[in-house]
């Protein structure tokens, strides 16, 4: 009884929740420069590039949201803010940005994070001066805040996930599967709480497994494996 009135609360009282999906800022943002390609092949991120719906079905999303278990959640991926000089100085190095912009653009984000707006500029500042890495880096940042490391901001990214583009040659080893699983699944997990209106994560990942889901036979159970082949694919 206690959590059916929960679930009627939820429904009731909490009003329309708002989806943070970038698809559409993936496709204005349109194809990466030829220069970039090996960095973004090597990457492990290209398949990313084109998978993202531009509009997300906000109806499927809310209803698994209304439906999730927070208890029931293992999957956690912390991610440590970097100190603000800190912050600043990868920036410079790894995006090949001076001091003056990078300090500028944390002061406007209040804190180690860009905008995602900055970085499609900070791309195309890359690509006139033929930083190649820079550019791939700045164009992957965009991509994972487009789409796996989407946050409820709905405009920014933390500094620290580039410190993952640190060498594009190794990058491609990581787990980005499961990184978005766990990140995915915390997203849900905060939507879970009374009073908050948005969901963020790779809904458009969300969206194809939970349709997976919903037409699976019967003895077919719902894993891990169903969100990261789709990524890996």
């Amino acid at each position: 009884m206690e959590m059916k009135l929960k679930m009627m609360d939820f429904q009731e009282d909490r009003g329309e929740i708002q989806l943070r999906s970038h698809g559409k800022k993936l496709k204005n943002f349109g194809m990466y420069h030829e220069a970039i390609e090996p960095y973004i092949s090597r990457s492990g991120l290209a398949s990313l590039v084109n998978l993202s719906y531009e509009y997300a079905d906000h109806g499927l999303i809310v209803s698994l949201a209304e439906r999730w278990h927070l208890e029931t959640n293992s999957f956690h991926l912390p991610v440590e803010d970097l100190e603000y000089d800190e912050a600043r100085s990868h920036l410079m190095d790894l995006l090949g940005v001076d001091c003056a912009k990078a300090s500028a653009e944390m002061k406007k984000s209040r804190g180690p994070k860009v905008r995602l707006s900055w970085l499609r500029e900070v791309y195309h500042d890359c690509i006139q001066q033929e930083l190649w890495e820079c550019a791939a880096r700045a164009y992957l940042l965009h991509l994972l805040g487009c789409t796996i490391f989407t946050n409820k901001s709905g405009t920014l990214i933390r500094v620290s996930y580039l410190l993952l583009l640190r060498d594009l040659n190794a990058c491609s080893r990581y787990d980005w599967g499961a990184a978005a699983l766990a990140h995915t699944y915390e997203q849900l997990g905060d939507a879970s709480f009374y009073g908050v209106r948005q969901i963020a994560g790779y809904v458009t990942l969300l969206q194809e497994a939970s349709l997976r889901y919903v037409h699976r036979p019967p003895s077919t159970s719902f894993t891990i494996h169903t969100f990261e082949t789709r990524l890996e694919s």
